[in-house]
């Protein structure tokens, strides 16, 4: 309870906009999707080095010991069996669709908001950490731990069952030879000096051995999870298209892909903004108006706008004809593209190996006045002057009377400042920010002050006090 209070300036303003997102539309094959095969618990053993960081399970051979030996002893299981409980509700739960009847939990509330089952898995990390530390300490300063046989038996049976299993795996295996080597001599090394300390008055010297061999151990692994790439070669594919938008559009403009031809890092860099790209938490009501306009019509949760059906970004939208007139609405004034598209408001400017990149003859500017509330493509409006602009504060000097409509999407928090004085701020066709001016020149401030992060740092302010006053109060009484 102290740590949903304590977190509740994030965690208010997430469970806003989960509801306000495509989250909700998943199914229970989305949240299932990526379970981890069973035959991946040997990764809890033999690392799986370079492999799908989804699929990781590998924690360390010294964790993997001290979870072994205090299960298997009495005084260390009483201390440590909630943390070794999480430890297998969180195993059992990251292999999702792979458990029976796992589909009816993965569609209740709450769980139905989650992808990925082995995500799960940073709880069994958690309970490691914990049983690691208390594992130590057993070792190192408890005897009754010493004086059981079994729990002695237990663990020489699983480093004699790891040597051997290391033995044939690095022998038959034609992959992945490395990590069967690295694991088992961890795990055999490990278990040995374990043993040693079973058997003999513990000192320092053991415990600083196996805490090197952890270091090492972890930090090998995490080694191979890390792929390097210079930047010249992560940019170098989109060098071109990114030379070309640079020369053809507006700072403030945005660009639009089918096929995800500028990648979002490349239009990070050149200060490109994006209509597309790639994000597990959309808006629902922009995605919903993006099938309309870019033609890709997807009934499903995806990660990724548009959506590709097959996972093949240069293919999967081809023949699909997007309204420019839409898009232009949206500020979209550059569609790029790996296929031809044929549409007549859209101008081929350029065409590159891998890109076709297209003017938007329908663009129109980031702000813009227009006579009503409805937004009428063919009709008539007159560009606004944006003097500021940032994710938090926009500024726009239009003048009135009319409505003044920003290409961004509506989201509660933004609040209108017209002049100084707040203003209504206005839901323009389900989707864009808008305010109503009077006659005559205004200048519009556009901030956004989310009311549920004040709440929530309100909450958050409220549990420090408690401590503060309860740690007070607990020192006083211990004064003379």
């Amino acid at each position: 309870i102290i740590g949903l209070f304590f977190a509740s300036p994030l965690l208010l303003p997430l469970l806003q906009f989960i509801q306000l997102s495509t989250r909700k539309m998943m199914s229970s094959a989305d949240t299932l999707t990526l379970s981890l095969p069973p035959g991946n618990l040997f990764g809890l053993i033999f690392p799986n080095l370079g492999g799908s960081a989804e699929w990781m399970t590998y924690f360390g051979a010294l964790p993997i010991l001290l979870f072994i030996s205090l299960c298997a002893s009495r005084t260390g299981w009483k201390r440590t069996r909630f943390w070794l409980i999480v430890f297998f509700i969180s195993i059992f739960f990251s292999l999702g669709s792979y458990i029976p009847g796992i589909q009816i939990f993965a569609s209740l509330p709450g769980f139905d908001l989650l992808r990925v089952p082995p995500r799960a898995l940073f709880l069994a990390g958690i309970s490691l950490s914990v049983v690691t530390a208390i594992g130590l300490e057993e070792f190192q300063h408890s005897k009754s731990i010493k004086t059981e046989k079994g729990m002695r038996l237990i663990l020489s049976g699983s480093i004699l069952l790891v040597l051997l299993l290391m033995v044939i795996f690095s022998i038959k295996s034609t992959s992945g030879r490395l990590g069967f080597l690295w694991g088992g001599a961890t795990f055999v090394l490990a278990g040995i000096i374990l043993l040693l300390v079973s058997y003999r008055k513990s000192n320092a010297l053991p415990f600083y051995l196996l805490t090197a061999i952890l270091i090492a151990d972890l930090s090998f692994v995490s080694y191979h999870e890390i792929q390097f790439r210079k930047s010249a070669e992560v940019f170098e594919s989109s060098n071109e298209e990114v030379s070309i938008v640079k020369d053809n559009i507006l700072s403030n403009s945005r660009i639009y892909s089918p096929s995800y031809s500028i990648p979002q890092e490349a239009a990070m860099k050149a200060g490109f903004q994006l209509a597309d790209g790639v994000n597990p938490l959309q808006l629902e009501s922009y995605v919903k108006y993006m099938d309309i306009a870019t033609g890709i019509h997807w009934e499903e949760y995806s990660v990724t706008l548009p959506a590709f059906r097959t996972g093949s970004p240069d293919k999967d939208n081809a023949g699909v004809i997007p309204d420019a007139e839409l898009l232009g609405i949206l500020n979209v004034q550059m569609i790029i593209s790996a296929f031809p598209i044929q549409e007549d408001n859209l101008k081929l400017e350029a065409q590159t190996v891998d890109a076709y990149m297209y003017l938007n003859g329908k663009y129109r500017p980031r702000a813009w006045m227009q006579e009503g509330l409805q937004i009428d493509a063919d009709g008539k409006y007159q560009e606004a002057a944006i003097t500021l602009y940032s994710p938090n504060h926009i500024q726009v000097n239009a003048e009135g009377p009319g409505v003044l409509v920003l290409a961004d999407p509506y989201y509660p928090g933004w609040i209108a400042k017209i002049d100084g004085k707040k203003g209504s701020l206005l839901k323009i066709d389900g989707l864009l920010r808008g305010v109503e001016l009077t006659e005559g020149q205004h200048t519009i401030d556009f901030i956004f002050r989310p009311i549920l992060l004040y709440i929530g740092l309100v909450f958050q302010g409220c549990v420090l006090l408690i401590f503060c006053i309860f740690a007070f109060s607990r020192q006083k009484r211990k004064d003379p």
